[in-house]
């Protein structure tokens, strides 16, 4: 049995509507999801790529993500990539904005195939260097 958590204010999200939600991740990934009222999260399978699969897509609604973009990560092309963010209240808040950007503006810029792209993107941001040196990035 495979084990994560999620906050309680996520659980219905991911449960959703009559339980669509969950049976959708379960039929998808031939797994079986129990979840609390507290956000733990069980997941059952046979296939270990599959139970995998599950918990992304449970972390992905769990950090925030609408169950259909979460869905997403069904593609094996497509992964989640969790950073731990440290410090202040203030200075993870800082953070957060200049990974998403006035208007989403560098979280769409992140969004590329190349993993070795995005992570040197996200470390120019994060070490606070001149935005202008970020958006000059592109990706050929």
């Amino acid at each position: 049995m495979n084990f994560t958590s999620i906050p309680r204010d996520r659980v219905g999200v991911l449960i959703g509507i009559d339980g669509r939600t969950k049976r959708r991740i379960e039929k998808i990934t031939d797994t079986k999801i129990d979840v609390s009222k507290d956000g733990e999260v069980h997941v059952e399978g046979k296939d270990s790529l599959k139970v995998m699969k599950s918990l992304d897509l449970i972390k992905a609604i769990g950090r925030g993500f609408n169950a259909d973009k979460a869905f997403y990560l069904i593609d094996d092309s497509i992964y989640l990539e969790t950073i731990q963010l440290e410090g202040s209240k203030n200075n993870i808040k800082r953070l957060k904005a200049r990974l998403i950007g006035e208007k989403g503006k560098a979280r769409n810029m992140i969004d590329v195939d190349d993993i070795g792209l995005i992570e040197q993107r996200l470390m120019l941001l994060l070490l606070q260097l001149q935005s202008s040196l970020f958006f000059k990035v592109t990706v050929t």
